[in-house]
This record gives structure tokens, sequence and C-alpha cells, in this order.
């Protein structure tokens, strides 16, 4: 690999979930990581509040989202339920210009030791493509069509009948959602917010998550695929790797099958470590596993 450079973490977060964020930033700093993590609040009283629990970020910074959306926007996002995908895609756009990675992720991530996304992003620029599996709840049919949409009209027909093969290919979460700079940049301008992020924002709605609409401008236009792993698809809402429990035979055999091919940077059972050695971090830790969101209203901004 490279000399290591600082990669972006954006992480949208809010007052209920201060207690996540500094754990985050306390396995940051135990494990070294080379990020610069970027927390993105919602109002100026949430940044002061959370400034006076994390303490010195090094590169990183407190971003408070209402300070940038001006006649009542944020409050519009917040009631039409957009507001993560907001916060994440005002962070992207605020920083772009400052690294050449960056991931957006929650702040339920736990770190579980030393690591580096670049390694793990590398494998799928290098084959170009993001790994992917069938998906037929309703539900779950809604999030692969939806963020389509935004890139208009002709290329939405050709997201849902090519790159998605009819709807039914899923790719959210199976690593860390890590965005190339400059190909970052190229999207916001087809979707005219290079310059104002809120021509973007004032479009989403909560089913618009933001690395899918990253993978699908990367497959439009930048050569990449969704390469179909022909794993059945979930009887229950989530993607498998959201599923996958140390407890079950069949779920290590399908963890130890995407870690051999493509070494995801994360797990949602920690305890599948020892069949995905890639992984250093952890995710959704704020819910029990199998805990899985099913609807709009499960969401908590």
């Amino acid at each position: 690999m490279p000399e290591a450079q600082h990669v972006a973490w954006v992480v949208p977060t809010h007052r209920d979930h201060f207690t996540f964020a500094q754990r985050l930033l306390e396995g940051v700093r135990e494990h070294a990581l080379c990020v610069d993590v970027h927390f993105v609040l919602g109002e100026r009283a949430e940044v002061d509040e959370f400034a006076a629990l994390a303490g010195d970020l090094g590169g990183g910074s407190l971003i408070s989202a209402n300070e940038h959306f001006a006649n009542g926007r944020f409050e519009r996002y917040l009631a039409a339920r957009s507001v993560i995908n907001t916060k994440k895609f005002l962070g992207l756009h605020l920083l772009m210009d400052r690294y050449d990675l960056l991931c957006t992720l929650d702040s339920e991530l736990v770190v579980l030791g030393p690591g580096d996304v670049r390694a793990s992003y590398a494998v799928r620029a290098e084959r170009r493509a993001y790994p992917a599996h069938a998906v037929e709840v309703p539900f779950m049919r809604q999030v692969v069509q939806s963020p389509a949409r935004l890139l208009g009209f002709d290329v939405e027909e050709r997201i849902l009948d090519e790159v998605t093969q009819g709807g039914r290919l899923y790719a959210w979460f199976e690593d860390v959602p890590t965005y190339e700079s400059q190909t970052l940049r190229r999207m916001f301008e087809w979707l005219g917010a290079g310059s104002d992020v809120t021509v973007l924002c004032d479009r989403l709605s909560w089913y618009d998550f933001d690395h899918i609409l990253y993978q699908y401008y990367c497959c439009c236009f930048d050569g990449w695929r969704l390469e179909d792993l022909g794993w059945p698809a979930p009887e229950v809402t989530g993607a498998w790797w959201e599923l996958f429990s140390a407890d079950r035979s069949e779920d290590r055999e399908r963890a130890a099958e995407l870690a051999a091919g493509w070494s995801p940077s994360w797990v949602r059972d920690p305890r599948l470590l020892s069949v995905v050695p890639s992984a250093f971090l952890a995710f959704h830790q704020d819910r029990p596993l199998g805990e899985e969101i099913e609807r709009v209203s499960d969401f908590e901004p």
C-alpha cells in the first residue's frame, strides 16, 4: 500500500447517540487509526454540548448542519426524515476537496483494533465492483429503487434494468461506504449540486441511502458494477451482512466467503472476526443482532 494518508470519516450523530460517538472516538484514538473524524450534528447547541465531551479532534471537526441550510431547510429535512442522508451528503460536500478518500459511518460503530479502510476499498477499486445479493422484501426493493430516480429518467431505467438486474441486487453496507473525491465531485456536478448541496438535499427521502446513490453513479459513469454473489434473498429486512450471526454455521460460511473474496473492513457481529480477519470495525452496535429497521417510523434522526 502507498504511504498512509488520512481518510475522512463523516459521522452524523445527535444528542441521544453522544455515548456511541464518544466510544467511536475513543476507539480511533486507542488504535491510532489514520483517519480524521468529522461529526455532523443538527444545530450549534448540539455542537457545543458534544465539543465539551469530545476533546481534541485533531484533524477532525464538528459541523453544525443547520448553519449550512437557509430558509428553514434543515427543519424540512427533519420532517421528511431525510436528515441522516442530508448530514452525510453535507459532510461529503464540505470535505471532498481536502481528502482523496472519504467514508460515511454511523456513530454506533465500534473500533475493534487497528486497521485501514483503504485496504478493503482497494479490492473493490481493482475489480471495479461491489458485492451484492438479491432482495425480495418490498421495503428493501424500495431502498434499491428510490436513489435511482435522482440520476435522471434515462439513467434510472438503466439502473433498474441492468445495474440491479431488475431492481433485485443490493450492496448497501457490504463494507464501509467509501468515496473517491474526484468521482464524488463529478457525481455532485451531474446532480446539479456541484456548488450547492441543497440542490440534492431538497430531493432526498429517507430511502435515498447515500452510498447506494454513489454506487449507481459509479456503475453508470465510471465502469463499476454490482457483482451478484448468487445468494438467496433474505426473508426478512436487511442485507445478509447485517444479519450474520456467529451462532449460525450458514452465516459463518457466507461471511467467510465474503471475506475471502472482498476483505471487508467491518462485521456486524464482532464474534465473526475469526472468519473475517480483515475486519477491524463492527457496525450497528446500537441494537441487538436481528433487530433490523423495518419501516421509516423506526428511524430516529
